[in-house]
């Protein structure tokens, strides 16, 4: 690889780097807003494929295959939620 390739491809990944610092940070902070949450945890997903595709291209998803492989993760885990939810209020006998 040519050292102008080497040097926009690190360049990216050092973005890519700061973004996802940034996103971490605001998902460290007590959000009380859901939606901005749930976009902020699908950014930081984006940045993680794009690191992917930076340094593995043969492993990266589509956009469309990421967005899917989110939102079933998502349902999992509402499902999960909801039956630990449901644990709770049933009473003990």
């Amino acid at each position: 690889m040519s050292n102008y390739l080497e040097r926009e491809r690190t360049e990216r990944l050092d973005h890519l780097a700061l973004a996802e610092k940034a996103l971490r940070a605001l998902l460290h902070m007590h959000l009380h807003d859901e939606a901005l949450r749930a976009h902020a945890e699908r950014a930081m997903a984006h940045v993680r494929e794009c690191q992917v595709a930076i340094t593995s291209p043969d492993r990266a998803r589509s956009l469309g295959q990421l967005c899917r492989h989110l939102d079933r993760m998502n349902e999992l885990l509402a499902h999960l939620d909801g039956q630990a939810a449901g644990q709770r209020t049933q009473p003990h006998v």
